[in-house]
């Protein structure tokens, strides 16, 4: 260059002249300039908290903007140079500035997921779960779990369309129309068993340790096994391997109405290899007031939750040991709840021990991975029910039941690369539950006490294999077809009954089956179709106990057979960046559903469990979101959601009633449809505002048979105010969220009792997140 300037000085000829200045302009604008030219920007855009590769975001530099594809990979060109400011925008995740000042190959950003209330609109790439499960599914994650201040786990689930719950703190959860040992519930993957007639009761486990909530509604026995009928609830805990050294972090709550003062301390390391991590919480709360104020006599609850979770991870093999601890009690279920305000039922002591172990190998190739659990779980309730004189209120009678059971288990699934179209889940599982319920009873009119040895060792053991297997039929419909065979032994236990001298059993097996299909329409639409048969084994309590209910007594029944069911699940999803919608009807046909039918020649209130011919549960719901940029703000989002959930139930068991169109099932839940409003501001990018504002309507309830009795409709109105501020890697949040806005008054499903009024709590979050 230097040569050419040179002559261009001297000079030689001119057309030699004119060549030599062309080239040095030249030289100069690309020497200078580099603003002119292209510059070629590639990267993957991922899930912070999953991995998972996230579609169809928005890339902006500037006015210019392109989507990431299906594995969460991005192109584009720009004729700007570095630094370069990539503005990111995905309707389930935080917007994100992401500044290049360099050109990279392999540029990775992550994005974090948004803090929703916790509907189920979030169907896109970003949730795999709704795109991978054969049903309507969601997954629940951290982030929405703490944006609405729950109490428990069933607060958070109760914002899902087709989920109920009945109570504040002690209570079963529903799933459309079911509950109890239809719907199967899990911890990382593993049965969890109880002694309550319900089912599971959700205030046993610490909602703010969990990483997210697998829902899915709709049978899945095929790999989770018997009880699968409703759905699966999977409470998922956060791997220790996710955090990267030392964090802690520390959360404490208050809530106005019933006073509940809670702290959780939360913490662990790791360096890749080796991890630890460890959670204490505490709670305390006294008796909530209704809407007009008065107190809920007996309404109180304490408890306390530990856990620790060591691991040890090789990039081949993940190994997790895990131990936990629930301490509850004293807590009472409020005056009323039965029916009657002259009984008095609370928890005295509840304590219960889980032991988990988690295998995971990953070699690739063919065996692409194969898992191995084991658990182990023993738990202790002393549950007391004093019945009142109603004359004038002196004790009369009383019932100290000692629960006590435990449960083991272990499961093993290999699963197998067939091919690049083929994938074939294989496994087998076994699972034991034993349990004893003696009762002390008091009798102070009569001046008398015994022990009732109702129920010593009553058990059940399942055992089962099942395989399963996704095709590839092209790139846009997947088929996936699975068998199992479950056998299942039900064992009464120690004999105490005058009616009986030996040990009554029984034995069952059945086989449940899924086909489905899930077919991709379009760039943003899906359709999936599932067919299933589920199967459900009675359980001890209902074959062989007699259970001392705030009910009446409920009487085992030694002759029940099995629950099957045929089901038939429908799913329409679309996924746009700025629009989501989700319909997911159903068809489910129950064969010898398990019931309880009131014993009229006893005298009082006494039930007993019995089996109905055939029942038909149909319905459906739907889900809406739509969100907009920019609004008013650069960084500010605002969203609009819309869900709604119906279940109609009915007995088809006699022959006159199937002609007439059959009678109408107990307890089936209302029409209940929400509707929300949010708003989100990055004010900067360590300052984050976030608000929201929700109704939920609930439709008229007729309960007992015939609509003999029936709760009215209801409208209930939240809202949520929050801040963000981020220092380096720590987060301090506070939030903010006003339950029951106007102190509506309000029976929730299946109370007898009125719902919680107007309730403001406060969290506060400091440390790592």
């Amino acid at each position: 260059m230097l040569h050419d300037m040179i002559n261009l000085c001297i000079g030689n000829s001119l057309l030699d002249r004119c060549i030599m200045i062309k080239r040095f302009f030249i030289i100069l604008i690309s020497v200078s300039i580099p603003a002119f030219a292209d510059v070629e920007v590639h990267g993957k855009i991922k899930c912070r908290e999953t991995g998972d590769a996230v579609a169809c975001a928005e890339v902006m530099i500037g006015n210019a903007g392109t989507l990431t594809d299906s594995a969460g990979c991005f192109s584009m060109k720009s004729r700007s140079s570095f630094p370069i400011t990539l503005n990111i925008r995905h309707i389930q995740y935080q917007p994100q500035l992401v500044i290049v000042s360099e050109s990279t190959p392999s540029l990775i950003i992550e994005l974090e997921q948004r803090v929703l209330d916790g509907e189920p609109v979030a169907v896109v790439a970003g949730q795999p779960l709704a795109i991978k499960s054969a049903v309507s599914a969601r997954s629940i994650t951290k982030k929405e779990i703490e944006a609405i201040a729950p109490s428990g786990v069933s607060d958070v689930l109760e914002q899902q369309p087709g989920v109920s719950v009945k109570s504040e703190y002690q209570s079963p959860i529903v799933l459309r129309g079911l509950s109890g040992h239809r719907l199967l519930i899990l911890r990382n993957g593993n049965r969890r068993f109880s002694s309550y007639p319900a089912g599971f009761m959700s205030h046993t486990v610490n909602v703010y340790d969990l990483e997210r909530i697998d829902l899915e509604k709709g049978p899945a026995s095929v790999i989770y096994g018997a009880g699968a009928i409703a759905g699966i609830i999977n409470l998922i805990d956060k791997s220790p391997f996710k955090q990267e050294g030392l964090n802690m972090r520390f959360t404490s709550g208050y809530a106005s109405n019933n006073r509940e003062k809670s702290a959780l301390l939360c913490g662990g390391w790791s360096d890749g290899l080796f991890a630890v991590k460890g959670a204490v919480r505490m709670r305390d709360a006294g008796a909530f007031h209704f809407a007009d104020g008065k107190t809920a006599v007996n309404s109180h609850y304490a408890d306390q939750d530990g856990a620790l979770s060591m691991g040890i991870e090789t990039g081949i093999h993940e190994i997790v040991l895990t131990a936990e601890r629930h301490h509850g009690g004293p807590w009472g279920k409020p005056v009323g709840f039965s029916g009657t305000n002259y009984l008095r039922v609370n928890t005295s002591d509840e304590i219960s021990d889980n032991l988990n172990f988690a295998w995971n190998m990953f070699p690739g190739k063919r065996l692409e991975s194969c898992g191995f659990s084991a658990y182990y779980a023993d738990e202790f309730r002393e549950q007391n029910q004093l019945y009142l004189n109603a004359a004038d209120n002196s004790p009369s009678y009383r019932e100290i039941t000692h629960y006590s059971d435990g449960y083991y288990g272990f499961r093993l699934m290999p699963v197998f690369n067939l091919s690049h179209e083929m994938i074939l889940k294989t496994g087998g599982e076994f699972t034991h539950f034993h349990i004893s319920s003696p009762m002390d009873v008091i009798d102070y009119f009569e001046d008398f006490s015994y022990h009732n040895r109702v129920s010593r060792n009553a058990r059940t053991s399942i055992s089962g294999l099942f395989a399963e297997m996704d095709a590839h039929a092209g790139e846009r419909l997947l088929f996936r077809t699975g068998l199992r065979y479950d056998r299942a032994e039900v064992f009464e236990g120690e004999v105490f009954s005058l009616e009986a001298d030996h040990e009554r059993q029984s034995t069952a097996a059945s086989w449940s089956g899924t086909f489905s299909a899930n077919y991709r329409a379009g760039s943003w639409s899906r359709i999936k179709i599932n067919l299933a048969r589920a199967f459900r084994m009675p359980t001890p309590q209902e074959m062989f106990s007699n259970q001392f209910t705030a009910n009446g007594i409920l009487y085992g029944n030694p002759d029940l057979k099995p629950e099957t069911s045929w089901n038939a699940d429908l799913v329409f999803m679309i996924s746009h960046p700025a629009f989501t919608l989700e319909a997911s009807p159903f068809f489910w046909l129950l064969e010898q559903m398990i019931t309880r039918e009131l014993l009229w020649h006893m005298p009082g209130l006494n039930y007993q469990y019995a089996n109905i011919g055939r029942a038909r549960l149909w319905g459906g719901e739907i889900s809406a979101a739509s969100r907009f940029h920019r609004v008013p703000h650069a960084s500010a989002d605002l969203e609009f959601k819309l869900t709604a959930a119906y279940t109609n139930g009915t007995d088809l068991s006699a022959d006159q009633q199937e002609a007439s169109g059959g009678m109408p099932l107990d307890y089936i839940p209302p029409f209940h449809a929400k509707a929300e409003v949010e708003y989100g501001l990055n004010w900067s990018k360590r300052l984050r505002f976030e608000s929201m504002i929700q109704a939920g309507y609930y439709g008229q309830q007729f309960r007992l048979p015939k609509g003999a009795y029936s709760t009215p409709a209801y409208t209930l109105v939240s809202c949520m105010a929050g801040m963000q501020i981020k220092t380096g890697s720590n987060t301090t949040s506070v939030r903010m969220v006003v339950n029951n806005l106007f102190n509506t008054r309000y029976y929730a499903f299946q109370s007898f009792v009125e719902g919680m009024g107007r309730d403001v709590r406060m969290v506060i979050t400091v440390g790592a997140k």
